[in-house]
């Protein structure tokens, strides 16, 4: 077999017509191994360029990470081969050692014959915290664990503390302590029970790291939205190639936005816009919210669409049509109404909108007073839920009526560490008055709300809206 092995630097002079059919002329010959089909897919991906002429050839010369990956599965195809064309060479040859030659070529076979890389999952590089909690949850979501495992992430935590990788100011101390504290629980034999809702919150915590990264590459797609240079169009299609599309939540949209940029480079779009799955999906639902940068061009925004809420007229004439998720503050004297206007909202979302709406009645409870205020008002509603606390766990629900903000007795920082914990959650905030007719507490309360409305003699006032909605609106 005289087919010479390739690199970037000599692709130009050896990737001729001829080359690339002596290599098509290969496959039948590597069997049903998974190795067949990458072997193929690495040789549409240097067609691709390749079909670019010098500016292609260039392109990869300049850049040689970009078919990096396609020449190396190629190379071990062929030394495969090689090694292969070699056993069937001596095939009938006695060894001097038959059992210790049998073994040395078993050995070389698995080293020669593995399968290339599998795509990488969409993780990125983590932060040490989340290492550390993506093997403490893999370690709890067995059945049974050893005290050796238990031992062996405790010191591999203790290393990264010592280190220094871990410290004191990560945002993630509470987690990483909790974590350690439950290990030397489980090695002490003292309780090995284990509190669901922090290790939810670890679990959540780590899916947005798989997230964030699926959002970085459909964020790359959005900055192509036009027509841009197909040279652009293709480095990305191959960063899209280097990852397994399937390992996260927004699979469907990374898949819609690879066949996008597929048909524009073979010339079946003019140019490139969302279609399908990614027409939904606006500047929040691509992870613009605190922990991403959240920057957009003002290119792509005609093209974006904003998931807002369809509420009932009376609600859109006074809050117009709020973008999930959003922050509301009524606030208003005793009797004025604002418990009641709250609980009528917190129905419409449930009943219209379809979501999960949890009501925290700090103030009244859940008890008689409770019930005969749902029943008056005929609000129920299977996903509306109450409760007298505000629960540790709020992941299971879309929007937070909270009665009230004064009986929670959260600061607008600690208010802010939640919004922050629960990018995705809307929230309802409810506050008695001062006497000069303000919302009780800070001013601050006020500033990190979208919309703020007045109840007064049961009458409903957009004081501050950021969704355009001003007129009055009659609660009872």
């Amino acid at each position: 077999m005289n087919i010479a092995y390739l690199s970037n630097s000599n692709l130009r002079s050896t990737y001729s017509p001829s080359y690339r059919a002596k290599l098509l002329s290969l496959e039948p010959r590597i069997g049903e191994s998974p190795m067949q089909a990458d072997f193929g897919n690495a040789i549409m991906d240097i067609d691709t360029y390749v079909d670019l002429g010098d500016e292609g050839l260039e392109m990869v010369e300049s850049t040689p990470e970009l078919l990096e990956d396609s020449i190396q599965t190629i190379n071990r195809t062929l030394d495969y081969l090689r090694e292969k064309e070699q056993r069937e060479d001596t095939k009938g040859a006695t060894p001097r050692n038959p059992q210790r030659k049998t073994k040395k070529s078993s050995q070389r076979q698995q080293v020669k014959a593995q399968d290339p890389q599998p795509p990488k999952t969409l993780m990125g590089d983590y932060p040490e915290e989340i290492k550390i909690m993506r093997r403490f949850l893999q370690l709890v979501n067995k059945e049974i664990y050893t005290e050796e495992e238990c031992e062996k992430l405790l010191k591999a935590l203790q290393k990264r503390i010592t280190d220094r990788k871990i410290r004191k100011t990560s945002k993630w101390r509470k987690d990483i302590e909790y974590i350690q504290h439950a290990l030397l629980k489980l090695l002490e034999a003292e309780d090995s029970t284990l509190s669901r809702n922090r290790v939810a919150r670890i679990s959540q915590t780590v899916g947005e790291f798989n997230r964030a990264d699926a959002i970085q590459l459909l964020k790359a797609f959005i900055s192509l939205l036009g027509t841009p240079d197909k040279i652009r169009v293709i480095r990305l299609m191959e960063r899209y190639r280097r990852y397994d599309l399937s390992s996260t939540k927004l699979a469907k949209e990374l898949h819609e936005a690879y066949r996008i940029m597929g048909d524009y480079t073979e010339g079946k779009i003019a140019r490139i816009a969302p279609t399908g799955s990614l027409s939904l999906r606006g500047v929040h639902g691509l992870g613009a919210v605190e922990g991403n940068d959240g920057v957009v061009s003002s290119t792509m925004l005609p093209h974006l669409q904003f998931d807002t809420l369809r509420l009932e007229s009376r609600f859109e004439d006074l809050l117009g049509r709020p973008s999930k998720p959003f922050k509301l503050l009524i606030h208003g004297a005793p009797g004025s109404g604002k418990t009641t206007l709250a609980l009528k909202l917190a129905s419409s979302l449930a009943r219209h909108n379809r979501l999960r709406v949890l009501i925290v009645s700090i103030e009244e409870g859940v008890g008689y007073l409770a019930k005969k205020r749902i029943e008056a008002l005929r609000l129920q509603s299977e996903n509306l839920y109450l409760s007298a606390t505000l629960p540790d766990d709020l992941s299971p629900y879309d929007a937070v009526v909270v009665d009230s903000v004064t009986a929670l007795g959260k600061s607008p920082a600690e208010l802010r560490d939640l919004y922050a914990y629960y990018p995705d959650l809307s929230w309802v905030l409810i506050s008695q008055n001062r006497k000069d007719g303000r919302a009780r507490g800070s001013l601050e309360f006020e500033h990190d709300v979208d919309t703020t409305i007045k109840c007064e003699n049961l009458l409903a006032t957009a004081v501050k809206n950021r969704f355009g909605g001003r007129e009055t609106m009659r609660i009872l």
